[in-house]
């Protein structure tokens, strides 16, 4: 596949920008994500690559890997496909430079800035060995920077997973030759010592602004990871610190159980020397050069001739000495000017001042509790004295930083404050009615949970009072759906139950807790609606108003007939009724026949 044109789209969703990148197995184009809204870095493998399994498996394999690590040094890999008769992957656009192009750009870095480079590296390798994945080619190629020094470690195509195999044939080195490990240069298996000491070389190149190892070919490089002992950083540059320069070494040794035992490790003891630079520098031990056996005595000729020239050379030495220390009087004493003392102000008032002063100035951003934008400490320290034209590191906040709002809720106060506080937040509490959560408890926070706050800022936490006690309203007499929403308006939940009564279908006849008493908002009123249908009273031998009053006050009409009886003492009671007994609705008819007593002639 040829380079792809501008505005050619890619499985319906990626719009090609244009190219910004190629390297010897793929290019990576600018390209928007039509449906996410986003720009995206496409990698597109060279397509003579795409016919060889091993390069796909080790492309798709680039892929899982780094999907797998989501991490804020560690690039985003969104999606993978086909594009033609090739692959691509989908990744985070970053912009900003490469590593490589800043030590390019500024030779050799300041020590603090290469540790805190280094100490984000380390924590992306850190991340990844926790997966069981190992980088293999981490290089400053491989590592983007941008504007506030923040890193983000790239390009995991030849990641190795040991739970997963490696494609790599045995004996066969991988890697970039002036970054590998000695084992990697022989073709051995690879760990995570590996890429610690790929590290190592690569903070090596930002003291130094070059390599340890370097040749005109590739074998020549891997030879020399394999058989030579890395110079120290300080040899380069004096001015860096010694303990450096034993990190960079340890880091570097040539047994991978020599080395550090973890990335961990690596970051503590990179830690401890940032701490401790600005002390004095260690001291280079002499050892004179062993006598040579097997040599025949000089004649006296040639012991003058010999002091002669000893003499010329302690001259010339001496000479040299006053000419190197003139000049390192001139380069570190002489010239000295005042550094201002900028901490407090803006960056940009502390850019002004340190150019007045004559010095240059490196802006190095972090979070920190000062406000945004302000120095909060310079290197050299302000009033100190220092040669005019020196760069000036200036430690610029970038504020406090934002942390992601818990979820308290339920939480003791105790408990809650804790766990804010913890955060760097200042807890304002504050009370608040819940139905929901018992008192005492935590139910909110504004903001709210998930939400993003700025450390050191106030934020509300809210401690449950309990329910809210509420007066029950009257509903008996209402129908059911009426007296539902008149007690729902006033803040409590209903429950229904039927039985049988004379009232007319779905009237309320009952209800707990009764009006006018107090019962928690959200609380639950119980209702006794009438069914519809009740009990046919016996009657039966009653008088006929007695019988006609039970039955109409258990919601039944009433008919009456008479009938002859013989019996005196039924005359004018209810001798039958129909229905006899039972539920029927409220409103139907029974029927009573009434006793009128008839003499026997």
């Amino acid at each position: 596949m040829s380079v792809l044109a501008n505005g050619t789209i890619i499985d319906n969703r990626y719009k090609v920008n244009g190219r910004i990148g190629s390297g010897g197995m793929a290019d990576v184009y600018l390209c928007d994500d039509q449906h996410l809204g986003r720009p995206v870095a496409l990698k597109v493998m060279h397509e003579r690559f795409a016919q060889d399994a091993s390069f796909v498996t080790r492309f798709e394999r680039e892929a899982q890997a780094a999907a797998g690590l989501q991490h804020k040094n560690v690039v985003n890999v969104f999606d993978r496909g086909e594009v033609g008769n090739t692959y691509y992957i989908a990744m985070e656009y970053l912009q900003g430079r490469s590593l490589k192009d800043v030590i390019v750009a500024m030779g050799a870095l300041d020590p603090k800035l290469a540790i805190h480079i280094c100490l984000q590296i380390l924590a992306a390798a850190r991340f990844a060995h926790s997966k069981g994945i190992v980088h293999r080619d981490i290089k400053p190629q491989n590592v983007m920077i941008d504007d506030e020094w923040n890193v983000k470690v790239t390009d995991f195509g030849i990641a190795h997973n040991p739970v997963d195999g490696d494609i790599t044939q045995t004996g066969q080195m991988v890697g970039t030759a002036q970054y590998i490990s000695p084992e990697q240069a022989q073709g051995r298996p690879v760990s995570n010592a590996s890429d610690l000491y790929s590290i190592g070389v690569v903070l090596f190149e930002m003291l130094t602004g070059r390599v340890p190892f370097d040749g005109d070919a590739s074998v020549a490089i891997a030879l020399k990871h394999i058989n030579d002992t890395p110079p120290r950083p300080s040899s380069i540059v004096p001015t860096i610190p010694a303990v450096l320069d034993g990190v960079v070494l340890k880091a570097m040794a040539k047994s991978p159980v020599e080395r550090y035992a973890s990335a961990e490790e690596f970051t503590t003891a990179l830690e401890r020397a940032r701490d401790g630079i600005g002390e004095a520098p260690g001291k280079t031990e002499i050892r004179s050069a062993p006598a040579v056996a097997g040599s025949t005595a000089p004649s006296a000729e040639e012991l003058a001739k010999k002091k002669r020239k000893r003499n010329w050379i302690i001259a010339g030495c001496v000479l040299a000495a006053l000419i190197v220390a003139a000049i390192l009087y001139f380069l570190l004493i002489g010239g000295k000017v005042t550094v201002p003392n900028v901490v407090g102000r803006s960056v940009g008032d502390a850019q002004s001042r340190m150019a007045e002063a004559g010095f240059k100035t490196q802006i190095f951003r972090q979070t920190n509790k000062a406000p945004n934008g302000e120095v909060f400490s310079q290197s050299p320290a302000g009033n100190s004295e220092a040669r005019k034209g020196a760069t000036v590191i200036l430690n610029v906040s970038s504020g406090p930083g934002t942390v992601a709002m818990p979820d308290v809720e339920g939480l003791t106060q105790d408990e809650a404050t804790e766990q804010l506080e913890g955060l760097g937040l200042e807890v304002e509490v504050k009370r608040e009615f819940s139905s929901d959560v018992r008192r005492g408890r935590a139910t909110r926070t504004v903001p709210g949970a998930g939400e993003n706050a700025e450390r050191g800022s106030p934020v509300d936490l809210y401690i449950s009072r309990g329910a809210q006690q509420v007066a029950v309203p009257n509903v008996v007499g209402q129908d059911v759906q009426q007296a539902t929403r008149t007690l729902e308006e006033a803040g409590f939940e209903v429950d229904t139950t039927e039985e049988e009564s004379p009232e007319e279908e779905g009237q309320v006849t009952k209800q707990s807790p009764a009006s006018g008493t107090e019962a928690d908002e959200g609380s639950t009123v119980e209702l006794t609606v009438a069914s519809g249908q009740n009990a046919v009273p016996d009657v039966t031998g009653l008088a006929q108003s007695e019988a006609t009053s039970e039955l109409e006050e258990a919601g039944f009409e009433v008919t009456t007939t008479e009938v002859d009886v013989e019996d005196v003492t039924d005359d004018g009671n209810v001798v039958k009724q129909t229905p006899t007994s039972g539920a029927r609705p409220v409103g139907s008819t029974v029927t009573l026949e009434i006793g009128r007593f008839v003499e026997t002639p």
